[in-house]
């Protein structure tokens, strides 16, 4: 939702329902409210949080050494180019779609 700064409404613009700016802040405020007034709720969804963070984490090292592979292999792919083993029409028949290694 957004609120348009000629309209006192938020306005969803999949649906297209409106809710007046004071009552869709009210609430949202009370969710607030009730979030922090509830030290469990808050520590569960730090939990929940750091656990998210942990996979994210994960997730990045996983791409960062599939990164350095695929570097390797192009390097790989350059050192025999230089050295002479593959020419420039091998490069060109070269398929890059391939799964084969």
């Amino acid at each position: 939702m957004y609120a348009r700064t000629d309209s006192p409404k938020y306005l969803c613009r999949k649906c297209n329902n409106k809710i007046a700016i004071v009552d869709l802040e009210n609430v949202f405020h009370q969710k607030l409210k009730g979030f922090f007034s509830q030290p469990e709720q808050l520590t569960e969804h730090l939990h929940h949080s750091k656990e998210t963070l942990k996979e994210k984490e994960a997730l990045i090292g996983v791409h960062q050494q599939t990164i350095q592979r695929i570097r390797d292999e192009m390097k790989a792919t350059h050192r025999l180019y230089v050295d002479g083993h593959i020419t420039p029409q091998g490069f060109g028949a070269f398929d890059i779609y391939t799964t084969d290694h």
